[in-house]
């Protein structure tokens, strides 16, 4: 157990992390104590967080508590909490992203245990959930078995859906949209060869590839093999990263034969997230990977998008599909599985237990009481948002009413989100425990994620644990698998030097997380 007296240092560990990176009468829990608390609260570094806003005075209202909300931008959130840390102003509640950032805390005497049963105690509805989601979660948030932080899930989590140039497919008599590797080939093929976008040029790919990410890299093919590098997979008992699985090969052939065909934008090996949307709203790409949500008029997001495009491009159509199925059918894209970001508490509460029972209650009636999940992530009904049919009711799926629809700001300036979606411990799809939030979604947006976004293959085996020498080796290793893969595919690496890649990737530090992997498996995962 790590001792509360050591000074609060930032560790260059917790530096060089990274946030990756939804009854109701009572004024207050009554268990534990009558509330009065002031409660320092740091948010999801994503979602900014505006004090005084009309949604922290119903939590205040509905708590008998006082919030002092803080907000700490992306850019530079982990080294922001840790200077708050360091002069003695942790704050009580806090977003924590991977473990490569809270294990460091916990180290230090930053943060105040938080026991399994004392969850299950005055958080029982989340725990439940969180439970039954996945019942091993709990094996990624403590350190020698005393339990730091409270794992976020990532809910009913879908897939990616793989969005198509409806027109261009039209154009090119493609009738049936493309499912399989193979149909997917025959697509790209005449996408690259036969002019769809009729500019006369040769100037459309099929699709490009997140060359530098260390995880994204042309997922869903890989997908397509049952495979996701960077991921840990258990076969017959022994661990081993995807990065180095023999099926990996297999699909780096397959991308390097479309490399050669020129179905691959050449430029993958510096696109990412950013340059390839740009690609795709420019007419170079015939698909993008995106969620269901962004593109579907019942959804905010996807209302939003769709309007965008037909200002932009009113010829334009889109095709919603699956991500191509492979030789045995499977599916996937890299899932971040059932475990999301964490919570985290300041030192401070061991000396105030009263006052922790109190905020996890707290969390937890913000996640599994309906009305209070709804005021703290839409607003109030009638005034930021509606039903998108208000005759149907919620089975029409919600909306924000303007300005808060087009306009962040706004939504900002109302406490929209602040508290709810994704902030603390509510799920990716949802703001509440999903017997609530799947109430509120439209029935299109339900039937396009079954039909074309839920393929759970391809999740962490071992929920992404944070190994003792992930900070150490991680980032090269990273390095070392991006450049291999891009060589492999680009051609300028033979496949007759993957067993000296996988050596390499292994020499470099692989070898060591390998082992500490299948430490972990034993520890907590193998029956």
């Amino acid at each position: 157990m790590f001792k509360k007296t050591v000074s609060w240092v930032v560790t260059a560990a917790l530096l060089a992390g990274t946030v990756t990176l939804s009854g109701c009468g009572e004024k207050a829990v009554q268990e534990t104590a009558e509330g009065g608390y002031t409660i320092t609260w740091v948010g999801n570094a994503n979602q900014p967080m505006e004090k005084d806003t009309p949604a922290e005075q119903y939590l205040e209202e509905m708590f008998n508590v006082n919030i002092d909300t803080i907000s700490i931008p992306a850019s530079n959130y982990v080294e922001k909490l840790g200077s708050m840390i360091a002069s003695g102003e942790t704050p009580d509640i806090m977003f924590l992203g991977e473990p490569e950032v809270w294990q460091p805390l916990a180290q230090q005497g930053a943060l105040a245990e938080v026991p399994v049963d004392r969850i299950q105690k005055y958080a029982p509805n989340y725990y439940q959930w969180v439970t039954e989601f996945e019942p091993n979660i709990f094996a990624i948030s403590n350190i020698d078995g005393v339990n730091w932080v409270i794992p976020k899930v990532a809910g009913t989590e879908y897939n990616t859906s793989v969005i198509w140039r409806g027109d261009w497919l039209e154009k090119l008599g493609i009738t049936k949209t493309p499912d399989t590797i193979e149909e997917f080939e025959e697509a790209f093929t005449k996408i690259r060869n036969e002019d769809p976008d009729g500019n006369g040029q040769k100037d459309t790919y099929g699709f490009t590839g997140l060359g530098g990410h260390p995880v994204r890299q042309f997922d869903m093919i890989f997908g397509a093999y049952g495979i996701m590098p960077g991921q840990w997979n258990v076969e017959d008992g022994q661990v081993i990263n995807g990065t180095i699985n023999d099926k990996s090969k297999e699909v780096l052939m397959l991308l390097n034969d479309w490399y050669k065909k020129e179905l691959i934008d050449p430029e993958f090996i510096t696109d990412n997230l950013t340059t390839a949307s740009q690609k795709f709203e420019s007419g170079r790409l015939a698909i993008r990977t995106d969620a269901v949500s962004s593109w579907i008029p019942s959804m905010p997001v996807g209302k939003t998008n769709l309007e965008a495009w037909a200002e932009r491009d009113p010829n334009a159509k889109f095709q919603i599909g699956s991500i191509p199925a492979g030789p045995d059918g499977d599916r996937g894209d890299w899932l971040w599985g059932p475990r999301s970001n964490f919570v985290g508490f300041g030192a401070q509460l061991e000396d105030d237990p009263e006052k922790l029972n109190y905020i996890l209650q707290m969390l937890d009636k913000m996640v599994s009481d309906e009305e209070v999940a709804l005021r703290l992530t839409w607003g109030e009904l009638g005034k930021e948002y509606d039903y998108n049919d208000p005759e149907v009711g919620a089975s029409s799926g919600l909306k924000y009413l303007p300005p808060y629809d087009s306009d962040a700001n706004e939504r900002a300036k109302a406490g929209i989100g602040q508290f709810g979606f994704f902030n603390q411990l509510t799920p990716l799809v949802g703001f509440a425990i999903n017997g609530i939030s799947d109430k509120y979604n439209p029935q299109d947006y339900t039937e396009h994620n079954e039909k074309y976004a839920n393929y759970k293959s391809c999740q962490d085996a071992l929920l992404r644990p944070g190994l003792a020498s992930t900070s150490q080796y991680s980032g090269n290793l990273d390095k070392v698998k991006t450049a291999a893969y891009s060589e492999f595919i680009t051609g300028v690496r033979s496949f007759d030097e993957w067993e000296a890649f996988k050596q390499e990737w292994l020499s470099q530090g692989g070898e060591q997380l390998t082992k500490e992997a299948q430490a972990f498996y034993e520890a907590n995962f193998k029956k």
